[in-house]
């Protein structure tokens, strides 16, 4: 709005410019969540609850993942990016490839993360999924691999299915 009155002001049409201050910034309202423990379990519980009525390892991927990203702190993408030769199991890490700024690196697991990661991939194969190195490590019945857009919107069905309330304007965990 400010930025079209301003516009306006400068083809010599008269307008009102509010102040700069007025007008809030884009996303200068997220404000990071910071999760207690006990909500963590509520999430990763609620992940592995999830229907798996068109795919049998909807929970257990969208729980891996979850358990994946809040366990290392990877961003969503470098998960989702993962391939089966990225994992490295004498040595319980990830190799995370050109992430942001085109940089690699590598995530240690602990023991029982690498516990989950194992039985998950297990299971993944189990159903028959691509086993090729190059294969994504969380792999979509739809093809390919798991977009960063159905983690957020997994994570958001759990979290709005715990019921959480949140004060008038928050928008909640994302």
């Amino acid at each position: 709005l400010r930025g079209f009155a301003l516009w306006l002001q400068s083809h010599r049409i008269p307008a009102y410019v509010p102040e700069g201050e007025l007008i809030p910034r884009r996303g200068q309202y997220s404000v990071p969540w910071i999760f207690t423990k006990r909500q963590i379990a509520e999430i990763l519980d609620a992940a592995s609850g999830l229907p798996n009525t068109y795919w049998p390892l909807r929970s257990l991927t969208y729980g891996t993942i979850l358990l994946l990203l809040y366990t290392t702190g990877m961003r969503i993408g470098e998960a989702t990016g993962l391939r089966l030769k990225d994992i490295s199991w004498p040595d319980r890490s990830l190799s995370i490839r050109d992430t942001k700024f085109f940089k690699s690196r590598l995530v240690v697991l602990s023991r029982s993360v690498a516990r989950e990661l194992e039985s998950y991939v297990r299971q993944r194969n189990a159903a028959h999924a691509p086993q090729d190195p190059e294969a994504p490590c969380f792999w979509s019945p739809r093809g390919g691999k798991i977009s960063v857009v159905a983690v957020r919107q997994a994570f958001r069905k759990v979290v709005v299915g715990l019921g959480w309330k949140f004060p008038l304007g928050v928008r909640g965990p994302r």
